[in-house]
């Protein structure tokens, strides 16, 4: 799997479009982060998801669901105010 992180700010707000419709991006646990009921939710730690067993379950889930790219990102720190401005790419 190939880790492509966003550098371009279009490409950046086409993601966030994406994601605004489904989360209340803004918001944090415990407060509900979702704009939409799902009958089912996980919520991972950052290091579980940055282990290589996730990443082997994703590809398998990416594998069996046909699916070649999924988002994911990082909201705390800020991907504009902290991450854009250190790392010149949002997350």
């Amino acid at each position: 799997m190939n880790l492509n992180y966003i550098k371009d700010t279009k490409k950046f707000n086409d993601a966030l479009h994406m994601v605004q419709p489904v989360f209340e991006w803004e918001q944090r646990l415990p407060e509900q982060i979702f704009k939409l009921p799902f009958k089912r939710i996980k919520v991972f730690d950052f290091d579980a998801v940055m282990s290589f067993s996730f990443w082997n379950e994703l590809e398998r889930l990416m594998a069996l669901s046909g699916d070649s790219n999924i988002l994911m990102a990082v909201l705390d720190p800020h991907p504009v105010n902290y991450y854009y401005q250190e790392f010149a790419q949002y997350n």
